[in-house]
C-alpha cells in the first residue's frame, strides 16, 4: 500500500488494556487501597524494594488480587518515577 492511500487508512486500533502491573493493580483494587498504593509510592520513606515486601506479605489481598505478590521492585520503580504509559510522577527525580 502507498503511504498516500495508508495516511488516508484508518488507524488500528489501540491496545486499551493497563501498561503496567502498578496500573493494573490501580484500576481493580478498590479505591481506599489504591489511595493507599499511590500514598506508599508517593513516600519516599518508603523504598520500592520496602512496597513490594509489604505488597508481597499482605494478608488482606485476596485471591483475585494474589498477582499483585508478583508485582516487584522495578514494576512500583518504573509506574512511581513516570516510566509507565500512565506517565505519573510519584517521587521527584533525584
Amino acid at each position: 500500500m502507498a503511504l498516500s492511500k495508508l495516511a488516508k487508512a484508518p488507524a488500528p486500533p489501540i491496545s486499551k488494556g493497563p501498561s503496567c502491573a502498578v496500573c493494573r493493580a490501580l484500576s481493580e483494587l478498590p479505591p481506599a487501597e489504591a489511595e493507599g498504593l499511590v500514598a506508599l509510592m508517593s513516600n519516599p520513606s518508603w523504598t520500592f524494594k520496602a512496597i513490594a515486601e509489604a505488597v508481597s506479605d499482605d494478608p488482606d489481598i485476596g485471591a483475585e488480587h494474589a498477582w499483585m505478590r508478583d508485582i516487584g521492585v522495578s514494576g512500583y520503580g518504573r509506574h512511581a518515577t513516570a516510566g509507565c504509559a500512565a506517565r505519573v510522577r510519584l517521587r521527584p527525580r533525584k
